[in-house]
């Protein structure tokens, strides 16, 4: 089911066929820009898919009657991404009544993940997030430690009582409930727990220590918690670009875009992002160490000691990330230091018709400004995602460090798991079987159960 709504800009009076396409959601943001006078129109689309209604509510433009002539056509999806826009006589206009956004993504097999995610993170959102917010809070404002047991046990949490990790293994439990489906790459996981099992017992012992000053762990879970929150409160935002990133395919980026966000929208979900994943470089580059060249502080660099960098700032630090070196190719961050250099000082331009975010301008002082940089607003949205997902896997390393079990010989890392078998309740909480839920999707990291120590994820 479509519905064609005539908007007319309050701006320039330009007026726009905003063509919706109904999909599995009640509500969805709308952001989309005058063709005319490039102003930001804001909206939500309310749907009732057991009724097939559809209603729309817009600001910056108002709804004209139906069937007024139009200057300009644009596709509107909570789901999937469409054409951008085009004038109302394009060919894509008309294409756009045969090749719904809906048609073109019906025959793509990763469908029934990218609803199974979607779904699962609303609900989660709309039934525990709240509560699982208040866990991180109480935690990083160092609350009793009676509350944070409380509340964990209210959250489905096993703790045994004598285990002195039950905070990092309670807090890990939780997270996942958000950021397992951003390990959309099944072997991942796999990866970085093998690469630690073969790093040696003293020097990660050394490692830590290291990191374990001045609470520098500490801090970079504290932020990484924080940042959760505002992928909670903008996922919905991003959802058409998750969909591109679980296709795994090259994205006509031209033709089209996203229509749920706005530049304005993630770029200061991008700024903390990037500056969280800069700040937790030195991790990265003392496991590094530990893997190619034996200790953890043995640096590349003679210039400046490994030890120094954990107190330099995040520009220097992005500079000594190295991305083809063990954990860091297996995390893969995607420092745009240009991006993130223009977002600060708001050193860019927004065409919103292409869609087009143009950043970098030169330095001649010319009358007439040029930019040196350019992306797409679906693939800087692709990008956010992907600094969220380094994320999530840098957190994962946190773990696994705070909670590495050494093995008798004292010289490996081991860690333990506990097999989920077809007909057990399904780890992501959707109260289905194993079997019928997420034993077929791409999201393999619920194959397991951790339960180091004694702990039982039990969501």
């Amino acid at each position: 089911m479509n519905v064609n709504a005539y908007i007319k800009c309050n701006v320039c009076g330009c007026v726009t066929r905003v063509k919706v396409q109904a999909g599995w959601l009640r509500e969805h943001p709308i952001a989309i820009y005058c063709g005319e006078c490039n102003i930001l129109i804001e909206g939500t689309v309310f749907q009732d898919p057991d009724e097939g209604q559809i209603g729309l509510q817009f600001k910056n433009a108002t709804r004209v009657s139906y069937g007024e002539e139009a200057d300009y056509f644009v596709e509107s999806s909570g789901e999937f991404i469409t054409f951008k826009m085009v004038s109302e006589d394009d060919p894509r206009a008309m294409l756009s009544s045969v090749m719904t956004p809906f048609i073109r993504n019906a025959h793509d097999d990763k469908n029934e993940i990218y609803r199974h995610n979607f779904m699962a993170l609303l609900k989660m959102k709309e039934d525990e997030w709240r509560t699982i917010r208040r866990v991180f809070e109480l935690w990083s404002n160092h609350s009793s430690e009676l509350y944070l047991k409380q509340e964990l046990k209210r959250n489905l949490i096993k703790l045994q009582e004598g285990d002195l990790l039950w905070q990092e293994k309670g807090l890990h439990t939780l997270f996942n409930r958000v950021g397992k489906f951003m390990k959309y790459d099944e072997g991942k996981l796999d990866e970085i727990i093998t690469s630690m099992k073969k790093l040696p017992y003293k020097e990660v012992k050394e490692l830590l220590k290291f990191l374990n000053s001045k609470e520098y762990l500490v801090n970079c879970k504290r932020r990484i918690y924080e940042i959760t929150n505002q992928y909670i409160d903008k996922f919905q935002y991003m959802m058409p670009a998750y969909k591109e990133l679980l296709k795994e395919v090259e994205v006509d980026y031209s033709n089209f875009g996203i229509t749920t966000t706005s530049f304005e929208m993630l770029k200061d979900f991008y700024i903390s992002c990037y500056e969280l994943l800069g700040d937790m470089v030195p991790i990265l580059n003392g496991l590094n160490n530990i893997l190619l060249r034996k200790r953890y502080n043995e640096s590349t660099d003679a210039k400046i000691k490994y030890e120094d960098l954990l107190y330099k700032p995040n520009s220097l630090k992005v500079k000594k990330y190295i991305p083809e070196e063990g954990f860091s190719k297996l995390v893969s961050i995607n420092f745009n230091e240009r991006m993130r250099n223009a977002i600060g000082h708001y050193d860019y331009k927004i065409e919103g018709k292409s869609q087009k975010i143009l950043y970098t301008r030169n330095t001649n002082h010319t009358e007439h400004e040029e930019y040196e940089d350019e992306i797409y607003l679906l693939e800087f949205t692709i990008d956010c995602l992907k600094l969220y997902q380094s994320v999530v896997y840098m957190e994962e390393i946190i773990y696994l460090l705070e909670t590495a079990d050494y093995s008798g010989s004292g010289e490996k890392i081991s860690y333990l798991k506990k097999k989920i078998y077809p007909n057990d309740p399904c780890p992501c909480g959707s109260g289905m079987k194993y079997k019928k839920c997420c034993d077929k999707l791409i999201d393999k990291y619920c194959n397991y159960i951790e339960v180091m120590g004694g702990i039982d994820n039990a969501i």
